[in-house]
This record gives C-alpha cells, structure tokens and sequence, in this order.
C-alpha cells in the first residue's frame, strides 16, 4: 500500500497531533513526573508518535530519503495545512483539557 501525502492527509496528520498532544498533557497533569529518565523517554516517545513520524509520512511524503526541492511549494502547502489543523484542534482541546486535567 502506497501512502500520498496530500493537503487531506496533513490536515489529518495535524489533528493527530493536536489530539495526541493534548491528551499527553492531560495525562501529565494528572500524573506528575518526576523529571528523571521516563519522563524524558516518554516525552520523545510522544513526540515520535504524534509529531515527527505523521509530519514525515503526510506531509513530506514518502520519496527516496532526498529533500524534495523541487516539490518545496507543495510541501509548504501541505505544511500550512497540518499547521492549521493542529491549531484548530488545539485551540478546541487545550481549554478542554486544561478546564478537566486540574
């Protein structure tokens, strides 16, 4: 199965990544750390999942592991698209979590 990275899938990258980084701060609220060795595996781990492995695959697509300079406008495009989709989802999902995580 071939992945695209097109303008639907960063805008669907992008709120996974407001929902997956919201429901980590909430879980952090409720669970303190201590700031020792989990906690920072556990934020990379949140951050490969959430952040870098969607934006990688949906909204710089799969290529043959080179910058894609020629494609640079509609990386960008995609770019603006999961920015925005993960604001929206975070402005909606902040307040939320913020209002039941305390």
């Amino acid at each position: 199965m071939a992945f695209a990275a097109t303008k639907a899938t960063a805008a669907m990258a992008g709120a996974w990544t407001g929902l997956g980084m919201s429901g980590f701060y909430a879980w952090t609220k409720q669970h303190p750390w201590d700031g020792g060795p989990a906690q920072v595996f556990g934020f990379v781990v949140v951050l490969l999942v959430f952040f870098f492995v969607p934006v990688l695959i949906f909204v710089f697509g799969p290529d043959d592991g080179r910058f894609p300079v020629r494609k640079l406008p509609q990386v960008a495009l995609r770019g603006v698209f999961w920015m925005l989709s993960a604001s929206l989802v975070l402005m909606v999902g902040m307040p939320l979590v913020g209002r039941y995580a305390s």
